[in-house]
């Protein structure tokens, strides 16, 4: 039950368009300028900096990218010891990373997100399965796999 409610809102905020019924198409713009409208209040609410909050309000159209499901992100922005930097990376050291401004910032961890390319990501490298045939074959121009984990040609390879 509660997968087919996050499946549904999906279609009717992302796929739902439709050029053959006026209509649909009319109140899909509705819902996505109304759900916009209240993520941008709701992240002014929550991240106290209005800076930073201006940096995670998203500028594109919902569904561009894929939406944060947490209640304790934006949150987390608010803490002392979290920093947003959206600076270019000039350096990556030992210690942390150098932006182009030149400023060094210490880390104990990155996570390098570059953005999400779901063909790209499948056919980054090679990977040949049980029967010698090679996933981007399989895939061609659409990937399928066993609850998005795993492939049945590649039984000990998983993927997210």
């Amino acid at each position: 039950y509660l997968f087919w409610t996050y499946e549904i809102r999906f279609f009717i905020m992302f796929i739902m368009p439709s050029k053959e019924i006026p209509i649909v198409g009319w109140l899909h713009e509705k819902l996505q300028t109304y759900v916009h409208k209240r993520l941008k209040r709701h992240v002014r609410k929550v991240v106290k900096d209005p800076a930073v909050a201006e940096k995670l309000t998203p500028s594109y159209p919902m569904g561009c990218k894929r939406v944060t499901p947490s209640d304790s992100y934006l949150q987390s922005f608010n803490k002392e010891n979290v920093h947003l930097v959206t600076d270019s990376i000039k350096e990556f050291t030992d210690k942390g990373i150098k932006t182009m401004d030149e400023k060094f910032h210490d880390l104990e961890v990155i996570i390098y997100a570059t953005g999400f390319d779901l063909l790209g990501s499948v056919n980054a490298f090679e990977v040949s399965g049980v029967d010698g045939k090679s996933l981007t074959e399989d895939h061609s121009d659409e990937p399928r796999a066993y609850y998005g984990v795993s492939h049945h040609l590649c039984p000990n390879y998983f993927m997210l």
